[in-house]
């Protein structure tokens, strides 16, 4: 007989992980959208993954988080907007 406790533990934890791995990689393909932007503001498909993380983090980040949404962005923008006056 399985233990259900356990299993439901298990299972609570795989998503948690999940979601925690599906805001890192919005995390980092902003980051990259904004650094590639600095560089050539007409990059078509920076511009896509731009409006897509931005998509996630105003509307569909509380799926997966309590975290403020709004607060990442700006947080990451203020981040990659010091490495790149940093880079030149």
């Amino acid at each position: 007989m399985k233990n259900t406790k356990t299993n439901q533990k298990y299972n609570i934890d795989g998503y948690e992980r999940l979601a925690v791995a599906v805001v890192k990689k919005a995390v980092e393909d902003y980051r990259s959208a904004l650094k590639r932007l600095h560089r050539h503001p007409k990059a078509i498909q920076a511009n896509k993954i731009l409006d897509d993380c931005e998509r996630f983090f105003n509307d569909e980040i509380s799926y997966y988080s309590d975290l403020d949404g709004l607060a990442i962005m700006s947080a990451v923008q203020k981040r990659v907007d010091e490495e790149m006056s940093e880079n030149g």
